[in-house]
């Protein structure tokens, strides 16, 4: 139960602070990757949610690079091309959701495991309630 409730915290916090472009970091130099069609497709259908993560892109004209100057950071981690290749083939196989980026959640729910009651940890009264509760 523990580590559910740190998760929907970490993930408020994460979509507060990235929808108000707090955490976000420069990619100097900024990352680059050659885009497939679907990619590129993705890009040009869903700007708000690339841009709503925290991702700053650049298409060249011709569609066969993309350049990555600000990405996400999360959980003291940046996001990196890779991660925004794995959301843009989210954002097409679910028509555009707004779920979180699958690497969001993966990095948000690795926090919360690590910071979670384990086995054999000393609890307070309040801590107690708090997990009951």
């Amino acid at each position: 139960a523990d580590e559910r409730v740190r998760l929907e915290a970490l993930t408020l916090e994460a979509e507060e602070a990235l929808g108000a472009g707090k955490c976000g970091a420069r990619c100097v130099p900024p990352l680059g990757f050659r885009p497939n069609p679907e990619e590129v497709s993705a890009l040009a259908e869903y700007p708000d949610r690339v841009s709503g993560w925290g991702w700053e892109v650049a298409v060249r004209p011709q569609g066969n690079l993309v350049l990555v100057s600000r990405a996400p950071m999360v959980a003291g981690r940046r996001l990196g091309a890779e991660d925004l290749r794995q959301y843009l083939r989210q954002l097409k196989q679910t028509g555009g959701a707004s779920a979180a980026p699958e690497a969001v959640t993966r990095v948000l729910g690795s926090r919360a495991c690590r910071s979670a009651v384990k086995f054999g940890d000393a609890l307070t009264g309040e801590e107690c309630r708090e997990l009951a509760g």
